[in-house]
Formats: structure tokens, sequence, C-alpha cells
């Protein structure tokens, strides 16, 4: 018979130790509780509150945005403004791409904040007229505008949202303005349910009366205050509306300037300030760094990202519409968050004022270096080989530009580094005998370098001269057109040149280009399509150029490229909407409609078009850089000759042209690509001439 082991007795030694388990685990689970289930149920409370309190009467909750006179940062933290140092003081803060103040396009601020997507404004400012008991303004000149520019832009689709939840909106625009911030808060056919506007308001009583009555009656009012002449008036106007707001449980207030203030002498190419507080029972506001998933950069955000923030603090969740190209504000808490700016907003201009003497420099340098390499090899051969460093300096000047950054701030430390980086890069080349083994150590690491840098979230494009575009607001994170220039020209380069130097690396080299293709494509590393199908494209153009049988292999090549351009789509589409980015976002808008990808092509077109246009020296180096192109690759020119041994090498020449020009009809500032892939490829190009083995 069998005998069930008998149960132990309870002894205080092993009761006890059970029981104090238990406890743990049930207080490790109620702090799990305690941290996540209130935080979502307040939030759960707070909407509903929101969303159904409206028609409360004074004590429902409301939103406010402030449109400040033109200003900077720095002014505004110098500026005689308490009630805009408090919001500061207490709530998220950050930068915002802005027109500068002499900016044509002035309408185009309020109609991005309207179709939450960088949009142009109308030819000629609309006034609304009352209509019904509502008002309307005209937004024909504005889609027009936007569809002639190809933007996608979809005016008045905030407006149009925030009406879909009941909520009525309104504009206070006191001075000359005649209303114009209608644009931001009215719907898709241009109406807008309260204007207290025109110079009928400059009294301060019967603007604080205007105020009062905004309040009282609508959920979301725009306060234009830009016209005014300072920001210290403005501030006496934010005071009166806060005051107003103190009754209420629940607000939401944010401040921006829609143009850029001047700093110093310049006046262009500024960030402006901007600023958000809410207080919402029990929760209160935060302070900290404003960002957003349009940015992914803590401190700065856009103005497209207005729209979505307004949604969602009233409905609880994003915006569904794939027509809105911002995303939700958030704040990431800091308690140094007014001196980050400091540091970031300094960082910035200051790169900026690098970026155009860097420019100037490094645009000279490849004029010099065009000029003697022409003219050395049409009349003076002989002494070519004094060019094979320099132009092997000037394929790497651009990363020694990349690198500089670590010196810290100071224009001159900054490009001596970069002037030091280039000149050690090229010594180490150069102890390599034969010309592709200098080239191969040369771009490989110079790629290896831009990859890396990728990889890691791009702590050096932030800061360097060759870094992203923020003040034109075009690019905030993955990896920037510029340095896709320079990674695709390195990488076609360097692969043709290892595969000329070691033949039996070829399926090294063949694992190296899907990785360098990876990192700028893939949404979580470079995200950017344009630039990752260039590199793609130059890639298999090496592998086509080195076939016996070219067309078939041009072929495959053509149905390879097309497959790997689905890659990042798929993968930013298997990730959660909230974190897509705007490889999905673009995808998701086209959605197969041919006019919406005739529109994006024809806005790459006109965006490569205006920065042609707007690069005056484009128009001088081109025909330099092309000349000596022509004189080293004539019939009897010397790097003719000596590409003709080195088929491998030769490839990788003209898969870097391949991806120049890819780039520069797929990405917005494909000029800026293509350029600086073909100036690396000039540099690349003269030393072979010049080394000549």
């Amino acid at each position: 018979m069998r005998r069930w082991p008998r149960r132990k007795s309870w002894s205080p030694r092993t009761g006890g130790s059970r029981l104090l388990c238990c406890a743990a685990l049930g207080l490790l689970g109620l702090t799990a509780f305690a941290r996540h289930m209130p935080k979502i149920a307040v939030d759960r409370v707070a909407l509903a509150a929101r969303h159904y309190s409206f028609d409360a009467g004074r004590q429902g909750p409301r939103s406010i945005v402030f449109a400040l006179p033109p200003v900077s940062w720095r002014d505004l933290r110098q500026s005689d403004a308490p009630h805009l140092r408090e919001i500061v003081s207490q709530c998220g803060v950050g930068l915002m791409p802005a027109l500068p103040m002499s900016g044509s396009d002035w309408s185009g601020i309020w109609v991005t904040l309207g179709a939450a997507r960088a949009a142009v404004g109308a030819p000629a400012m609309p006034i609304p007229e009352p209509i019904d008991g509502k008002w309307r303004i005209d937004l024909d000149g504005a889609r027009r505008a936007n569809a002639h520019a190809h933007t996608g832009a979809t005016p008045g689709l905030a407006g149009q949202m925030l009406h879909e939840l009941d909520l009525t909106t309104a504009v206070v625009s006191p001075g000359r303005n005649g209303g114009e911030g209608a644009l931001a808060l009215a719907d898709e056919d241009g109406l807008i349910d309260g204007v207290w506007a025109g110079e009928g308001l400059t009294d301060a009583a019967e603007l604080r009366d205007a105020l009062a009555r905004a309040l009282r009656q609508h959920a979301v009012i725009l306060v234009d205050l830009s016209a005014m002449d300072s920001v210290e008036a403005a501030d006496q106007v934010i005071g009166d509306a806060l005051e107003m707001l103190s009754s209420r449980s629940q607000y939401l207030v944010i401040a921006l300037s829609p143009r850029a203030g001047a700093v110093g002498t310049s006046s262009t190419m500024q960030l402006s300030p901007i600023a958000m507080r809410w207080t919402t029972w029990p929760t209160g506001s935060r302070s900290g760094l404003l960002t957003s998933a349009s940015t992914r950069w803590e401190g700065i955000v856009t103005a497209a990202d207005i729209a979505p923030t307004l949604l969602e603090w009233w409905a609880g969740q994003p915006p569904a519409r794939i027509e809105m190209a911002g995303r939700v504000m958030r704040i990431v808490e800091s308690y140094e968050a007014a001196q980050e700016l400091d540091r970031l907003d300094l960082m910035l201009r200051e790169r900026h004022r690098l970026q155009v003497r860097a420019g100037a420099l490094y645009g000279a340098y490849l004029a010099l270096l065009s000029v003697a390499a022409l003219a050395m090899a049409l009349w003076w051969r002989e002494a070519l080989r004094w060019l094979a460093a320099p132009a092997l300096l000037g394929s790497l000047l651009p990363v020694g530009l990349l690198v500089s950054p670590l010196a810290g701030p100071g224009q001159a430390g900054q490009l001596l580094v970069a002037a030091g980086v280039a000149v050690g890069g090229t010594l180490a080349a150069l102890l390599r005998p034969r010309s592709e083994q200098s080239l191969a150590v040369a771009m490989l690491a110079g790629a290896a370098v831009i990859a890396v840098d990728t990889v890691l979230g791009a702590p050096l494009m932030r800061r360097s001269a060759l870094g992203f575009s923020v003040v034109s607001g075009s690019r905030f994170y993955g990896i920037g057109n510029e340095c896709v220039g320079m990674l695709a020209a390195m990488a076609t380069i360097g692969l043709g040149a290892l595969m000329q130097a070691a033949p039996q690396r070829r399926k090294v080299a063949a694992l190296a280009a899907i990785a360098a293709a990876l990192v700028v494509g893939v949404p979580w590393w470079g995200a950017n399509w344009g630039g990752y199908v260039a590199i793609a494209a130059g890639l298999v153009s090496v592998w086509v150029l080195t076939r016996k049988r070219r067309t078939r292999a041009a072929v495959l090549g053509l149905v390879l490229i097309g497959l790997a351009a689905l890659v990042p789509v798929i993968l930013d589409f298997l990730r959660p909407a909230a974190e897509r980015t705007h490889i999905g976002s673009a995808a998701a808008l086209l959605g197969g409609r041919a006019d919406a990808l005739v529109d994006m092509a024809l806005r790459k077109l006109w965006m490569n078009w205006r920065l042609a246009a707007m690069a005056s020296w484009w128009w001088v180096l081109a025909p330099l850089a092309s000349a000596a192109a022509v004189g080293m690759l004539r019939r009897s020119g010397p790097a003719r000759e000596t590409l003709a041994r080195k088929p491998y090498l030769s490839a990788g020449m003209w898969g870097a042209v391949v991806s120049a020009l890819v780039a520069m009809v797929l990405n917005d500032s494909g000029v800026v690509s293509m350029g600086l892939a073909l100036a690396v490829t000039l540099g690349a190009l003269i030393f072979v001439g010049a080394r000549g083995r």
C-alpha cells in the first residue's frame, strides 16, 4: 500500500519565510500597479473631463495658443516678460524651425499649423469675413499654392478635426493683423467659430474683454500677438489670459514665435522658441525639454507638431489622419531645461555659421584643385604627381569636418581638427604602395566613421557642420543627405578598390555593401530611403560593371534594386504607428495614389532647383570640376590609362557617379548629396591619375 508523504506541520521558520516571500511579491505587484495603473486611470478621467465638460461653461477645459512677436530664444530669456518667464520655468520648452524675419511667405506658418504638415502660404493674405453667425476665411489660394508646390498639405485639416470633436475655435488678433491666424484653426470649408481682430483691439480694456469672451465661449483659441511691437507688450496680454485661466482645473497653453527673431547681425536661418504648459487635475504640468517623434531630438520640435498635440490633449489619442506629418509633442523632464536649451541654441547657431564658412573654404579648395588638375593633365603631365596628396585630402576633408565637433565649441578649433583628421588619413593611405590600396584604406575608413556615427544615433552629425538641416526643418534624425553623398561615394569606391587590391575578398566586400545600405535605410538607424536606394544602385552598378554578361546582370540588378527598395518600408510598417519614421508616413500617404507620387517627385525636383539656384558658387564649381574630370578621363588622360588596368576600381568610380545621380533624384536636398558624392569621387579620380599605379 502506497503511503503519501506526510505533510509537514507549520513552523515559524518555514511558514514565516513563505509569508515573507508572498508579501514581497505582493508588494512588487502593488508597486507596479501604483506606478502605471493610476496614471492610466487619471489620464482617462482627465480625458473624460476635458471632452465632456466643455459645455459646462466658464469652468470647462480650454486650450490656448499664443503667437509671439519675432523673437529668438536668447532675447526671450533676457526680456522683461515675467509671465513668459514663469511659463518657461514651469513647463516644457524647445526650439522650432520658423520663418526668418525677412521671409516673404508669412502665411505659410499659419497654413502649416492648420495642416500639421510643412506648407506654403497663399499669395495674398486672406481676411476672415462673417457668415451665418460664424466666420469664413478663403482657403482656395492656400490650396492652389500648396498644390503648385506639391507639399501634400491639406489647409484646414486641424480645424476640421477639432470641429469633428464638437470643439469650437476662435482667433483673437489685435493690431494690424486682420485675423490671418484663422488659417491655423479654420476647418476645410474655411469656417471658424469666433474672430476678434483688427485695429479696434489695440486698447488694453477691449483686448481683455475679447479674451474673456473667447475663453468663455470657445474651447480652442489662438491669440495672435505677432504684430505687437515687443515681447514685453505681448507678455501683458499673456498675463491677463493666464489670470482668466487660473480658475479652471484643466487647460493647455502653448506659446510660440511663428517667425524667428534676429540674433546679432543675422536675421535669417534662426530657430524660434516654443513653450508648452498644461494643468490637468490632479497631475499638473512638468518642466523639461520638448521633443516629438518628428524630430527625435530633445529640445527641438516642428510647427507641424502643434495640431496633433492639441488634438491628443482633447481626444486622448494621437490623430489617425495620414495627411498629418506632425507628431504629438512630449516633455522630457529636466531640472535644467532652460540652461540645456541655451547650450543647444548656441550650438546650432555656431554650427550654421561654421557650415557657411566651411562650405566656402571647401568649395574654393575644390575649385583650385580642379584648375590645377586640368592644367597639369593637359600641359604639364610630369607635375601631376604633386597632386596625389592634395586630391586625396580633398576627398577626406568632409570626414574631418564630421569629426570636428570632438574639438568642442569654436570655429577655429573645429576647422583645425577637420584639417588634421584629413591630413592624418591622407598620410596613412599614402603609405600603401598602390593606388587601389590607398583608396581602399581611405575610403573604407571614412565610410566606417559615418556608418558608426549613424548607428550610435548620430552624435557627431547633430553637432557637425555636415549634420542635419535643422534650421530649414528638413531632417532631424537618422543620416542627413550630406553624409549620404559622402557614404555612397566612399562605400562604392572603397569596395571597388578593395576588390581590386584583394580579389579574394569579394564576399567580404559584398557583406560590407549590404551592411552600408542597411545602415542608411533601416528606420531605427539611417531612416533615409532615398539615400538607401542610391547606395544600393551604386553598389549594384559596381557588381554589374564587373560581370561579363552585363545586359543580363543589369536586368537582374534592376530587379534587386526594386526589391531592396521595399525593405525599409516593410520594416517601418512592422513598427508601432507612433514609432514610424517619415518613410512609413510617406508610404501610407501615397497608398498607391499616382497623383501623390507625381506630387512627391515634382516637389523633390522643385526643392533641388531652389537649392541649386540659391548656391551661386555651384555654377562656378560644377563646370570647373567637370572640366577636370574630362581632362583626367579623356582618351589619353592619366586617370583613364590607370583605370583601364584596374576594372574593379573603375567600376567603383562609376558606381559612385550612379549613386550621386540617384540621390539627386530621390532626395529632397539631392543636389547636396550629389555635390558631396561627386566631390569625393573627383578627389579619388585625380588621385588615381596622379599616382599612376
